[in-house]
């Protein structure tokens, strides 16, 4: 598992408030506005990690997430990180993504995300290979998968690599 990148938000954000605050320092800034830049640069880290985390799991056991994956319907698994900016990034394209799956395939299509800082998250991860995140893997019916890759699939991605029959409940 690459630290940097299930970590990002949180490096990314120590980094630039500590770069705010040495650069308020070397421009000779008031120790009162130095430390109220400061605050305001936390507390605008703190509310943005709470407004864009992925959140959490949809499944409770890794055992779960692979009796769906098996369940004969395709599945789409969205893997992320609470703390990584490329989940917080792709989180308003993968909520619109699965509005559409649930629109124009109704009930056809599994779709799990799946915290990977959860004891089964790591050990799913472990069992699908990968070390970044975000991971979005699609399964055939059959539970094999067909498609994986770091940015979310559209609806005609979903279109050509699952079977029509196996999207009956599409219009």
């Amino acid at each position: 598992m690459s630290l940097a990148n299930q970590f990002s938000f949180v490096f990314f954000s120590i980094s630039g408030i500590l770069l705010l605050f040495f650069l308020l320092r070397s421009r000779r800034a008031s120790w009162r506005v130095t430390l109220s830049a400061s605050g305001a640069a936390v507390a605008l880290a703190v509310a943005l990690f709470f407004l864009l985390r992925p959140g959490l799991s949809d499944v409770s056991s890794a055992q779960a997430a692979r009796t769906i994956v098996g369940n004969g319907k395709p599945t789409l698994i969205e893997f992320f990180s609470n703390y990584c900016i490329g989940c917080m990034a792709a989180q308003p394209a993968v909520d619109a993504l699965i509005t559409d799956i649930q629109t124009v395939f109704p009930d056809a299509i599994n779709v799990l995300r799946i915290d990977i800082h959860t004891d089964f998250g790591r050990e799913l991860r472990d069992i699908y290979g990968f070390s970044y995140t975000p991971e979005f893997i699609l399964f055939n019916p059959q539970g094999q998968e067909t498609w994986r890759s770091h940015a979310p699939p559209n609806l005609n991605d979903i279109r050509r690599l699952i079977p029509t029959d196996s999207l009956m409940s599409s219009p």
